[in-house]
């Protein structure tokens, strides 16, 4: 190896090459993470806990009114199971958020599944997307 030159390799320009790729990607994932319509997982996500809040209110009223045998008994079967498939979503020019088409299916005691086609607006906040009246 005396008298023989070594063999460098232009690392800068790998090494530019590499954090430029890595930028865009990044800066891709993070767009794509903070801007955007909801997914339907989001919006049955969002359906879902709607669907937990109005079940413990209606649990805390048997008890008020029925006492904890018959909140226990309403309470055991839990929220009513809810699923969203996103039709469409348009993002609103003069108010924050999206207004999505949506068909929703719950699955009801006595009566079985149930299925609505629904609009509503979302906003997507600190904790999430959430429907605004």
């Amino acid at each position: 190896t005396i008298g023989k030159k070594p063999v460098t390799h232009n690392s800068t320009n790998a090494v530019r090459a590499v954090r430029n790729h890595l930028l865009a990607c990044l800066s891709l994932g993070l767009l794509n993470g903070c801007s955007g319509e909801p997914s339907a997982g989001a919006i049955s996500g969002v359906l879902q806990r709607q669907a937990e809040e109005a079940h413990k209110g209606r649990v805390e009223a048997v008890r008020n009114i029925m006492g904890e045998d018959a909140a226990a008994r309403m309470d055991k079967d839990g929220p009513i199971p809810v699923n969203a498939k996103k039709i469409a979503c348009k993002a609103l020019s003069e108010k924050p958020g999206y207004q999505c088409d949506v068909e929703v299916t719950r699955t009801l005691p006595l009566l079985g599944e149930q299925t609505t086609l629904t609009s509503m607006r979302l906003v997507k906040g600190q904790d999430g997307w959430m429907v605004v009246e």
